[in-house]
């Protein structure tokens, strides 16, 4: 059985560990190298104490599968991010699905995502999802290459 799990303590950390030192994810947090359990603990904390977040887990028997989090902005805004711990599994894309869904029955408006250029699956993945890329885009500086990425906008078409 999948269900998401709102959380509201770290008895997920471990996972959301796990999912942030995977290579692909320490890539795109512009990490250069596996980032600091101590320090991710401390920001996952700071995220669970804070109205800005909400942080989600995708569980299937009770085992995370994937990660997901909104960010609540101004002017009603709210911003997706999502990582899976078993990347090509589907896992990315239903925990999108969900806090997605999430979202839209609180009625909350201007959902989006910033997504990578290079970061193609996550791209696929959201336009599965009704997001669509806008010109927006922010530039990133990504410690592993040592430069400047492209992340591009996409919004929840209305």
């Amino acid at each position: 059985m999948i269900k998401l799990y709102k959380a509201i303590d770290d008895l997920y950390f471990d996972e959301y560990y796990q999912m942030k030192c995977l290579k692909n994810n320490i890539f795109h947090s512009g990490f250069s190298t596996v980032p600091s359990k101590e320090k991710m603990h401390s920001i996952f904390l700071d995220k669970l104490g804070s109205t800005t977040y909400e942080l989600f887990f995708l569980l299937k028997d009770d085992q995370v599968k994937a990660y997901g989090q909104i960010k609540h902005i101004k002017n009603n805004s709210h911003e997706l991010a999502f990582a899976s711990l078993y990347p090509g599994h589907g896992f990315g894309n239903r925990v999108l699905k969900e806090i997605k869904e999430y979202c839209l029955s609180k009625n909350e408006k201007n959902i989006f995502m910033y997504i990578s250029i290079i970061n193609v699956i996550s791209s696929l993945i959201a336009e599965k999802n009704g997001f669509i890329r806008t010109s927006k885009f922010d530039l990133r500086y990504n410690a592993t290459i040592k430069q400047d990425i492209r992340f591009e906008e996409w919004i929840l078409r209305k």
